[in-house]
């Protein structure tokens, strides 16, 4: 290689360097994976598989690793939260090459209300009751959803995203984020604007007209179980796009 060529190059990687962090960064080059988010779903199996038909379109289209993350709140409230489950317990759509399904706090709900009894009544007043007739007394299929609940993690970090259900306490170090923030919390991190070091994808709180972005968070929980649509938000290294169910 002749000097002017090695002096280029150098120049080359030092520029990527600088948009992507030094060389012992471990995901150099998140930008060329493509991530597909997805909001609360809550027992709406008919949009589900409308935005999974959407998503295996795109990503066939598109070149480049895939991978799919679920951000919580597949059951209560509407009619098909076992079948939900089942979808999502087959793995990603075709043309997605990974997906990671995060817990939520309608998860830990139906978790605590099926090893408490006195969680009952809380669940059932928070949607848990049409989760329950859907199963149509089903106990197995019921103790094999658990199970695969129980497994389900707080959150997933890839590249400059933080994925999580309800969102963190801010100037909190994630690793000693209580599990109980990452699903609830609301309004102190929602009214936080300070930069948390990633951009936080989220959903757990319904916004009405459309996802919410902001510098620092990105919500995408638009009410499907309320008559809005679900919301799938489209990373990569530029602006997110969305793609919806309605």
């Amino acid at each position: 290689m002749n000097l002017g060529a090695r002096s280029a190059t150098r120049h080359a990687i030092d520029a990527i360097f600088r948009l992507h962090g030094s060389p012992d960064a471990p995901k150099l080059c998140y930008h060329l994976m493509i991530i597909y988010a997805v909001g609360d779903i809550h027992g709406r199996a008919d949009l589900l598989l409308k935005l999974q038909a959407k998503i295996k379109n795109h990503a066939v289209a598109n070149p480049g690793p895939k991978k799919i993350v679920f951000l919580g709140d597949y059951v209560d409230r509407g009619p098909d939260s076992a079948q939900v489950i089942d979808i999502l317990m087959k793995g990603p759509p075709p043309g997605v090459d990974e997906q990671v399904c995060l817990r939520g706090n309608h998860e830990q709900m139906m978790l605590d209300a099926n090893r408490r009894w006195n969680w009952l009544a809380s669940w059932y007043m928070n949607g848990g009751l049409a989760t329950k007739h859907s199963y149509d007394g089903d106990d197995k299929r019921l103790q094999d959803h658990l199970a695969w609940i129980d497994t389900l993690p707080m959150f997933h970090r890839e590249g400059r995203y933080l994925f999580v259900h309800a969102g963190i306490v801010p100037g909190r170090d994630i690793a000693k984020q209580r599990p109980s923030d990452l699903i609830w919390i609301r309004h102190q991190f929602l009214d936080d604007q300070r930069d948390h070091g990633f951009t936080v994808v989220h959903g757990h709180t319904p916004v009405r007209k459309g996802p919410d972005v902001r510098p620092n968070r990105i919500n995408v929980d638009t009410g499907a179980v309320y008559g809005g649509p679900l919301t799938c938000a489209v990373l990569t290294d530029r602006a997110p796009t969305f793609m919806f169910a309605r």
